[in-house]
């Protein structure tokens, strides 16, 4: 394989990449707002979309492997734009990776402060029930006995 395609190939993946991250920024976004509504059925197809687009990113890592055994400046391309093109795609990988992190972790965050808050509140439903029926008037049982004497 010439060194211009193996930049082609590398530039591909990376811009791939990219676009896939951006993706999971966008799926990531609505997730605070769904969290703050209760909205779990909504939320949980949001992380199984972003399961998807986590696998996908998985893929291109292995395929953009080779890429990391060489040197960067070993590599032969078409022209300095499309390097720093590829440069720049790179870099913004980078960034989204970071951002998802301290999204995701925020979002975890928001998510078990609002399991505990709901929790709470389940508790606290089920003492007051529970303080009701201790007042509650014992209803005599009717029936009828039918042991026998004989």
């Amino acid at each position: 394989m010439n060194n211009d395609l193996d930049t082609d190939v590398l530039l591909a993946l990376v811009m791939r990449k990219r676009k896939v991250l951006l993706q999971l920024r966008e799926l990531t976004s609505r997730q605070p707002a769904l969290i703050a509504d209760g909205d779990l059925p909504t939320l949980l197809r949001v992380f199984s979309a972003k399961q998807q687009l986590l696998e996908e990113v998985h893929r291109i890592d292995r395929q953009l492997e080779p890429f990391r055994q060489q040197r960067p400046e070993d590599r032969d391309w078409r022209s300095t734009e499309v390097r720093d093109q590829c440069r720049a795609a790179a870099d913004d990988c980078r960034r989204l990776v970071e951002e998802l992190k301290a999204t995701e972790l925020r979002d975890r965050n928001q998510l078990s402060e609002h399991w505990q808050a709901t929790t709470k509140q389940l508790e606290g439903a089920h003492a007051a029930a529970e303080a009701r029926e201790a007042y509650r008037p014992e209803v005599a049982s009717v029936g009828f006995d039918l042991s026998s004497d004989s």
